[in-house]
């Protein structure tokens, strides 16, 4: 079931989005990431140096597994591979969305 309400005041072109808080503060703290990168400062992102691992790079990208694996195999974003677990470099995912901000 879908908890997201769109609620139009009349005569204003201001739409306002009921979500739920742990959205809205998971939305927030992308935000602030996008913000330190765009300033300069990545310090502050999980990882081990500058690898995260997948389940990191979803939520950061906001996409699932299978985006990543085409993003990966299009050179668009950096990665390794230990055994079978493939870790993400944030600041190769932080370049690819300031790249494609609209």
């Amino acid at each position: 079931m879908n908890h997201n309400k769109k609620l139009k005041l009349e005569g204003e072109n201001q739409i306002f989005v009921l979500i739920p808080q742990k959205d809205f503060e998971e939305f927030t703290e992308i935000q602030k990431q996008i913000l330190n990168h765009l300033h300069g400062n990545t310090s502050n992102l999980p990882g081990i140096g500058d690898f995260i691992p997948k389940e990191e790079a979803e939520r950061i990208l906001g996409r699932k597994e299978t985006t990543l694996w085409k993003l990966r195999k299009e050179g668009k974003i950096k990665s390794s591979k230990v055994g079978n677990e493939v870790f993400y470099s944030k600041s190769s995912i932080l370049e690819y969305l300031t790249k494609n901000l609209k």
